[in-house]
């Protein structure tokens, strides 16, 4: 079997494309290589299982079986080490052609090293982050434009899941700061500026004191949700709460003196 069915003019237009290209015939030989490793030029009449890693062996035989038992192209991801050593990662189809090349199978492997990359890295990215998250010694909520909350990193004072999901966030501070909590956000969506504020937290376990900012989270240009970070001060206003108590006893003091 050779390339008589091939016209010339495509193997002009293989030889250009960026995909890695090769032809098989029904006995598993090499018939056409578009892009051939340097030293491995004479691969015509060659077995295709020569240049490829033994572990893929299994996988490229199946491939090929169900290409010409199906009619229809396979696929399977691989991994190969290129002349300089660099493990590359490609994408591969397995065709089998009809007409004049029946029995000709072709195919087309597409280096996806760098999307591959890529991915690894915003995976790592993504656990990173998420290490962050859970980690933080702030509770870190985002909330939708009807001041919902949707996500919350983790929950201490008593509280339950159940019980905040969904809710709406000025509702667990005390009423007279609810308007400050609601003016917050709202300018948030509105402007995407920052804004900040501190009150009291209704908890289960008793009061406690945060600090809050509230920070745009930017979709497409608009400010769909926002970000608020919640610091407990709680113990930083007991600790001021005293030096004022202790100053003033200190002013008393000198007073009597």
């Amino acid at each position: 079997m050779d390339l008589a069915g091939v016209s010339e003019q495509w193997l002009q237009d293989v030889a250009r494309t960026s995909e890695f290209v090769t032809l098989m015939d029904d006995q598993e030989r090499l018939l056409y290589v578009n892009h051939p490793q340097p030293g491995c030029e004479d691969y015509v009449g060659q077995s295709i299982f020569d240049f490829v890693d033994p572990s893929y062996h299994d996988v490229l035989r199946q491939s090929v079986s169900s290409a010409r038992a199906e009619g229809s192209p396979q696929h399977y991801d691989s991994e190969a080490a290129g002349p300089d050593g660099q493990l590359s990662f490609y994408s591969n189809w397995v065709i089998a052609l009809s007409g004049k090349c029946h029995g000709v199978v072709a195919f087309i492997a597409t280096d996806v090293t760098h999307a591959s990359r890529i991915e690894e890295k915003l995976a790592i990215s993504e656990v990173t982050l998420s290490s962050v998250v859970e980690n933080s010694p702030d509770a870190i909520l985002i909330v939708d434009r009807e001041r919902r909350i949707e996500i919350i990193n983790r929950l201490e004072h008593g509280f339950e899941m159940d019980g905040i999901l969904s809710q709406r966030a000025e509702l667990f501070v005390p009423e007279d700061d609810r308007a400050e909590v609601v003016a917050a956000v709202e300018h948030v969506l509105k402007t995407g500026e920052t804004a900040s504020y501190e009150t009291h937290l209704d908890a289960p376990a008793g009061k406690r004191r945060f600090r809050t900012r509230v920070a745009a989270i930017p979709n497409d240009g608009n400010v769909d949700r926002v970000m608020m970070v919640a610091t407990d001060v709680t113990a930083q206003q007991e600790i001021e709460l005293e030096r004022a108590r202790i100053a003033e006893q200190l002013q008393q003091a000198q007073k009597m003196e």
